[in-house]
């Protein structure tokens, strides 16, 4: 298992292995693992639905963010955010695009 940042570490311990006692590198196993499951689905390979995917991607930052304003660095709260923001909006886009119909050209 790749060794995990300290302050990315303190950050888990914040927002997940307080309330659940999970220890962190089984936690990033897990967290590593979806993340690759969800990007998949995006792409229509594997077993995920689409719906899990985008819930999953996006629940991510949503908890880094949660976790940053816990240990009060504000300032690192942007990047995740913004993250959090394009996956809602690409779900809002995708959402809304037509399927496209194969037909056949005489």
């Amino acid at each position: 298992i790749i060794p995990v940042d300290a302050r990315l570490d303190d950050l888990a311990h914040v927002v997940i292995l307080d309330a659940t006692g999970i220890p962190s590198s089984l936690f990033f196993t897990i967290l590593g693992s979806g993340k690759m499951l969800g990007v998949l689905s995006l792409w229509n390979i594997g077993p995920m639905p689409k719906s899990i995917a985008y819930f999953g991607l996006t629940l991510s930052p949503i908890c880094a963010v949660y976790g940053h304003l816990l240990l009060d660095e504000g300032d690192k709260v942007v990047a995740p955010l913004i993250y959090a923001v394009l996956m809602g909006a690409l779900y809002l886009l995708e959402s809304n695009v037509a399927p496209v119909s194969e037909s056949k050209s005489e």
